[in-house]
């Protein structure tokens, strides 16, 4: 059921990334235009060089006169691009039905029909004149060279990648697809994908990772995150300077910890909780492991005794004590709706507090939002090391039980990594 998620999860991703449809205007459809050339020259913004970001053959070459050269391949047609008056252009060939195009923040949106409050048939950029497309905002800036090569997402390195090649052009998918884009930059170091099938996504740089915009608009959300690999093909640390110097407590004087991982959806045994109350003695952290799923008569609630060594916990404390601390807002990885996995971890020492909570859809869980006790400051952590540190304890929290309560939930399965 895990891998079946997995895949409808990684579908999800590739669907949202591909059909975000642009806003929609609340206006009704607007009429076509008049298929004749125009007597006024094109605004300015629209002459030049118009390409598509996910098929390197095909071009347009729009004149100020209306005059359209469109290259596919080794082959030219001329086209005329003609305005309605209201912001809503007609490509016409003079024998086929025409397309309808509108022209914003550097792209060109193209509909098969004047309703430009569908879906758009394509998308295509405004070239620059070093031949890479211009950003959506800001001036356009020339990408950073360390970010050519392998990305991939934390705890799923072979089923999703990307690899961005010197021009910015790209290959993103995984299991379920693949398909071609092309990154552009602008001068405030904002990154922008553009596949040729959705608006531009926003795109930000934060060391070894790059962090997607939600594809639904929604800022206090990320799309999907992925990590940056060596030529090996493992991933490279997360280079992030702390805000909070580190470490946040020591490992050595944590006296009790508590892990949470829930899921909550359409499933009828849904929420699914595990908590996990351990209390930290010389070589081995000792506690209870308390399992519940549905509610109302439907509710199952089992606790059993639980023991973990101290060493096979020492990778979890560590990371989480080396976690770097960045103040900024925290988002959360939504990806589909009707899924929605939260984890959490709370360390007390005999003097301090510190909880680390994740609601994401990746198979890391990431970002996590950290707080500790005594600061205002709500920080935010991008590292994957305490997950990897959780799932590593799998094996000692009497997972059987959960099995037997819900067949189907595989909760904390991810593949190895290098």
């Amino acid at each position: 059921m895990y891998r079946f998620w997995t895949t409808y999860l990684l579908t999800t991703i590739i669907v949202l990334a591909a059909c975000t449809t642009p806003p929609t205007p609340t206006t009704t459809p607007t009429p076509a235009p008049t298929p004749h050339a125009s007597a006024t020259e094109l605004p300015a913004h629209i002459p030049g060089t118009w390409v598509s970001p996910s098929d390197a053959t095909f071009a347009l070459d729009i004149d100020a006169d209306g005059t359209v050269a469109m290259r596919t391949g080794n082959e030219t047609i001329e086209l005329t691009l003609v305005s309605n008056g209201e912001d809503v252009f007609a490509l016409d060939d003079g024998f086929s039905e025409p397309y309808f195009a509108t022209f914003k923040s550097n792209r060109m949106y193209v509909y098969r029909t004047p309703d430009t409050s569908q879906q758009p048939a394509f998308i295509l950029a405004k070239q620059a004149a070093n031949e890479q497309i211009m950003p959506p905002e800001g001036e356009p800036a020339p990408l950073s060279n360390d970010l050519v090569g392998q990305w991939a997402m934390p705890g799923a390195l072979d089923r999703w990648h990307l690899v961005i090649e010197a021009d910015g052009h790209a290959t993103f998918g995984g299991e379920a697809n693949t398909f071609r884009g092309v990154f552009s930059a602008n001068s405030d170091g904002i990154l922008f994908f553009d596949d040729g099938a959705s608006p531009p996504v926003r795109v930000e740089r934060k060391g070894a990772l790059l962090l997607f915009a939600s594809p639904t608009n929604d800022e206090n959300a990320l799309g999907f995150v992925l990590q940056k690999l060596d030529t090996t093909g493992a991933p490279l640390p997360i280079d992030h300077t702390s805000v909070v110097s580190r470490p946040l407590f020591e490992p050595e004087l944590v006296e009790t910890i508590v892990i949470t991982h829930a899921w909550n959806g359409g499933a009828p045994q849904a929420p699914i909780m595990g908590v996990f109350t351990l209390t930290i003695t010389n070589d081995q952290a000792i506690g209870s492991a308390t399992y519940t799923a549905g509610t109302g008569t439907d509710a199952m609630t089992q606790t059993v005794p639980i023991t973990i060594p101290t060493a096979a916990l020492t990778p979890l404390l560590d990371a989480a004590a080396t976690a770097p601390l960045l103040d900024e807002p925290y988002r959360a990885v939504l990806l589909a709706t009707d899924n929605y996995p939260s984890y959490g971890v709370e360390i007390n020492t005999s003097n301090q507090r510190i909880t680390y909570r994740a609601l994401s859809q990746l198979p890391i869980p990431l970002p996590w939002r950290v707080v500790i006790s005594g600061d205002p400051t709500i920080y935010v952590s991008y590292t994957p090391t305490i997950g990897h540190a959780l799932y590593t304890l799998d094996p000692y929290v009497r997972r059987d039980v959960q099995q037997a309560m819900v067949p189907w939930y595989r909760p904390w399965l991810v593949e190895e990594e290098p």
